[in-house]
């Protein structure tokens, strides 16, 4: 008998039947007791032993004098066991994901929701750990079970008790090695969909990847929520188990006087209501069963018919319109003013090559190859430059001579050494506390997204001689998170100190000219332009580095801000 005692809320008193204080219970231990896994109960493991022992005569006759040592045994190292099965599968799951990750460049999910990171360093030092961890556990407990082993009686009956206990562990834990099985599974499932993702990427079209994000990504992560669910409810239909959404209580209270009704009523209105509770729960799991299946219908058949209207060839994809050279659309029916370069000469077969209409952009392009002419938009004009293709090669020479601020690579190819040591760079900030955590995050470089930063020219046609503008594309380049970071954070700086001295629009130089002109205006005045060529490569950058430390040490600008 079980009384709680009201002045200590947390103990028991177990009394016996003669009301006899037999002993005092802490009800926190009982809690804990609660939490310990119903398998490693000593009771659970002694009826196994038993029913094992009574089934094979052979184990029967061998542990017949030593049973109780066996029992005593187990009692005493099946956590012991437990934590050995378990430290095994946690190492070799573990291990799969390091060799995924550093071998086939790939780390799973699980991985990178610890991580926050994609960054195989972080990735791989947090396997590393983990398997060092798992594996040291598992050494111990196995060194535990040894020393407990030789503490038997005899060799042949440390085996079999042994044996006893991982088949017992191994029975209860089927499902610690089917969710391990799976953990590696989706592992390798999540890899082979990135490289289909990848695959997909280089071979569709821009507007076939919006097609897919705009309406096939939403579409399939629909399908799958709704064939989860349906898979769900069938199961536990399979199991005759109640589905969570459906009340749990199908049993009808309905009023009933029994003492104005006879014996055969009173049993014959309680099957009804026994049989009206029955037929509301079938009816209502065969209907739930039916509704969440035309869902999971309806939303694989709209996912289909998305997949089928989806153009199989990027072709089909294509307009009339054609990008030439990453540049304006170009279009067949559109008048196109095109400044000819005086000193291009163009033979009477060329221009009657470039003067015919192609009937496609592919077919364009390649006469515009077989005639090695360059087709580009000018600089600061709504008007096409055409010239030859060693014209621009002359031009682009000199400037990058002139300016020694340039470099082929030819068939090198830089850009994994740039990724590796920039983020190796922000890796030592943010490991010395210089940046954050979500500023290492914003900041890093993915090896699948940069691109070297690579320099192009547009034809200056209004300007004699038909000079080149310099023109470098950076968009992608490993540094260019770096850049913006830097300019989001010294722009509002600049702008305030420099706001007197700056003219953002014409509306602005108005006025400025009208307050200026008013004290200092005089006949003799001069107004003055200054073009400034190549200020980019005129700068040094040790030299730009110091002007920017004197502009926040002479703003007195906190450098905690940054942050």
């Amino acid at each position: 008998m079980n009384i709680s005692n009201p002045e200590k809320d947390d103990e028991i008193i177990l009394l016996n039947n003669d009301n006899e204080v037999t002993t005092t219970i802490s009800s926190s231990s009982i809690r804990d007791k609660h939490k310990m896994k119903t398998y490693l109960q000593g009771f659970k493991i002694l009826a196994y032993l038993k029913d094992r022992v009574n089934d094979d005569q052979k184990l029967k006759f061998d542990l017949k004098d030593v049973f109780n040592e066996v029992c005593a045994y187990a009692k005493n190292t099946i956590e012991t066991y437990d934590k050995w099965v378990h430290n095994h599968c946690e190492a070799q799951v573990w291990q799969r994901f390091y060799d995924l990750g550093k071998h086939k460049d790939h780390w799973a999910k699980e991985v990178v929701n610890i991580t926050h990171t994609w960054e195989a360093k972080t990735n791989i030092v947090l396997c590393e750990k983990k398997i060092s961890h798992f594996t040291s556990a598992y050494f111990d407990a196995n060194n535990i079970i040894i020393q407990n082993t030789r503490e038997l009686s005899a060799t042949v009956i440390a085996n079999r008790a042994h044996n006893l206990m991982l088949d017992y562990i191994k029975e209860a834990t089927k499902g610690l090695s089917k969710t391990s099985i799976n953990r590696i599974r989706h592992a390798s499932i999540e890899k082979d969909e990135w490289d289909a993702l990848k695959a997909f990427e280089d071979v569709a079209s821009e507007q076939q990847k919006i097609y897919a994000k705009t309406f096939c990504k939403p579409a399939l992560k629909a399908y799958q929520k709704k064939k989860k669910n349906f898979d769900l409810v069938a199961a536990h239909i399979s199991y005759d188990i109640v589905p969570k959404i459906l009340p749990q209580d199908y049993v009808f209270n309905l009023p009933m006087d029994e003492n104005s009704l006879s014996s055969e009523q009173v049993q014959e209105n309680k099957v009804n209501i026994h049989k009206l509770s029955r037929d509301f729960r079938l009816k209502a799991t065969e209907l739930y069963l039916k509704i969440v299946k035309e869902e999971f219908e309806f939303q694989k058949e709209r996912l289909e018919k998305l997949l089928e209207d989806s153009p199989q060839d990027s072709n089909e994809m294509l307009p009339l319109t054609q990008t030439v050279n990453d540049e304006e659309p170009f279009d067949d029916d559109d008048e196109v003013n095109i400044n000819n370069n005086d000193e291009v000469n163009i033979n009477n077969n060329d221009e009657e090559i470039l003067t015919q209409k192609p009937r496609t952009p592919k077919r364009r392009r390649k006469k515009f190859e077989a005639t090695q002419t360059v087709i580009r938009k000018t600089d600061k004009s709504k008007v096409f430059h055409l010239g030859k293709v060693d014209d621009y090669k002359v031009k682009a020479q000199i400037y990058m001579t002139k300016t020694k601020a340039y470099q082929v690579f030819g068939t090198t190819n830089p850009l994994e050494f740039l990724v590796e040591r920039t983020n190796n760079f922000l890796y030592g900030l943010w490991c010395n506390k210089h940046i954050t955590q979500k500023q290492y995050e914003k900041l890093k470089v993915r090896k699948d997204e940069a691109e070297l930063a690579h320099l192009y020219f547009l034809p200056k046609a209004y300007k004699p001689g038909k000079p080149l503008k310099p023109i470098m594309s950076g968009l992608k380049s490993p540094t260019i998170a770096i850049s913006r970071w830097l300019d989001g954070t010294l722009r509002p700086l600049f702008n305030r100190l420099a706001s007197d001295t700056t003219i953002t629009n014409g509306v602005q130089l108005i006025k400025q000219v009208e307050s200026w002109s008013a004290k200092y205006l005089t006949p003799t005045t001069s107004f003055v332009t200054i073009d400034v060529t190549g200020l980019y490569t005129m700068i040094p950058q040790e030299r730009g580095i110091t002007a920017i430390k004197r502009l926040i040490e002479a703003s007195n600008f906190e450098t905690n801000r940054w942050r």
